[in-house]
């Protein structure tokens, strides 16, 4: 059996995934759920352990991942560009930048996925049916 290269990675081994060749060295996972019909993930990456734990991170995490449901960017690149939702007067990045200021470290989001139960026509969404065998 062949060794996944992406975990080999993690433990510092080599890796030939875009993903682990980028420079941040921890990464966090923020998620947001908007009333049950929009489910988002934002991946952020950074350099320093304790960053994740802090109280200025942790605010903006969330609330870059609730920019996300209620936006709807298309791409990091254009999430970073738009308006941020809480401060109208800055953008994304300016306060992903003051924020990685504060803290002395270097923040960057790596990739988002936001579902969206009301994306695609009622009539094409089917309920997913769950069927029980039974033991002979």
């Amino acid at each position: 059996m062949r060794p996944r290269r992406h975990g080999l990675a993690l433990l510092g081994g080599p890796s030939t995934s875009p993903l682990d060749r980028m420079d941040p060295r921890q990464r966090f996972i923020q998620c947001y759920s908007r009333q049950g019909r929009v489910g988002v993930l934002v991946e952020f990456g950074f350099e320093k352990s304790h960053t994740a734990e802090s109280a200025e991170f942790t605010e903006l995490s969330r609330g870059i991942a609730m920019h996300v449901a209620v936006l709807n960017p298309q791409s990091p690149r254009g999430l970073l560009r738009q308006r941020y939702d809480r401060d109208p007067t800055i953008t994304v990045e300016a306060a992903l930048a003051a924020v990685a200021t504060q803290l002395g470290d270097r923040l960057t989001i790596i990739r988002f996925v936001r579902w969206d139960t009301q994306s695609q026509p009622p009539s094409v969404l089917e309920p997913a049916v769950a069927m029980r065998q039974r033991r002979g």
